[in-house]
Parts: C-alpha cells; sequence; structure tokens
C-alpha cells in the first residue's frame, strides 16, 4: 500500500510512542510542533480513527512521550514538559464517556531530563515509570491501583547517559 497522512493537523515534530493493546487495535501517540499531545487509533475494520488532543499546546518537550496499554480498553501516556516535571493523562473505554481525562502531573519542575522517559505495566493494576533525572541517575515510581507512590533514584548520581530503554 501507499504512504498515508497519519497526522493530520499538529503534525509531529519529535517524539512518537506506540501501543498494541490487542492484535487489532494500535494507538499512535505523538508530540506536536506546537508542543501539544496527541493520539490516534487504529482497529481492525474500522480502520483509522480521527486524531485527538490529549494535552494542549505547549505541554511536552518535543522528544519524550511513553505509552502503555494496562489492559486493551485503556492507555496511560506520559511526557516530561519543557520545565523537566513528568506529566501524564490516561484513557479507558468506560470512563469519561471514553473520552481522554484531565492530564496532571507526577513530579516537581526540574526533576527529569528531556528525552528520558519509560514505563512498563505488570498488570492491570500496576504500572512502573522510569526516568534520568536531572542529576543523571535513574529514579521511579508506581502506581498500584491505590495512586502513585512517591519517586526515587535507583542509581547514582551521573550514572547514565541520556535516555533510558525498555527491555525486549
Amino acid at each position: 500500500p501507499a504512504p498515508f497522512l497519519l497526522a493530520e493537523h499538529a503534525g509531529a515534530c519529535g517524539a512518537v510512542a506506540t501501543v498494541a493493546r490487542t492484535a487489532s487495535r494500535l494507538d499512535v501517540l505523538w508530540v506536536a510542533s506546537d508542543g501539544s499531545v496527541w493520539c490516534r487509533k487504529y482497529e481492525d475494520g474500522p480502520g483509522w480513527g480521527p486524531q485527538v488532543c490529549v494535552a494542549g499546546a505547549g505541554s511536552a518537550h518535543p522528544s519524550a512521550i511513553a505509552a502503555v496499554g494496562r489492559n486493551p480498553e485503556h492507555l496511560d501516556v506520559f511526557w516530561i514538559a519543557n520545565d523537566g516535571q513528568i506529566w501524564t493523562n490516561w484513557w479507558d473505554s468506560g470512563e469519561n464517556r471514553g473520552q481522554w481525562n484531565q492530564p496532571f502531573h507526577l513530579s516537581d519542575r526540574g526533576a527529569a531530563q528531556v528525552g528520558a522517559l519509560q514505563v512498563i505495566s505488570r498488570s492491570s493494576n500496576h504500572l512502573d515509570l522510569f526516568w534520568i533525572a536531572s542529576d543523571s541517575s535513574v529514579h521511579t515510581t508506581f502506581w498500584d491501583g491505590q495512586g502513585w507512590h512517591g519517586h526515587w533514584a535507583i542509581s547514582s548520581a551521573g550514572s547514565t547517559g541520556h535516555s533510558v530503554r525498555k527491555a525486549r
């Protein structure tokens, strides 16, 4: 098939994240040139849905976005703002009339280096988030259905490069 335009408005400027929630459902998220965060879903049968704004202009640095599907009907996205603050938003087909919720921050300003962020779901009720802190240490936090639980270093200052990679 021929290539086609995926981002019709607010084109991608940097980071892109993808999630396959099932074998027939795919989500693509990106940071637009104005710092907004967008999502577009694909499902076998109907194909590509409309693109949806997840967070408004100025929300994200163009090099830092991560996403995970905790189950087939739920999606979480994370990004780093220009000021080093970590933000998140979530979508669930059974909540908020199937619309994205309001973004909220998980850290203070300066908590993260731009471009260094990863998330993984160990179960439908557990998320682990990792990032490179401003002192070049690796930090983490987790969500367990009861809320987010602080954050702490798991490596010493100066011990990292510039990005965190998921294990395959």
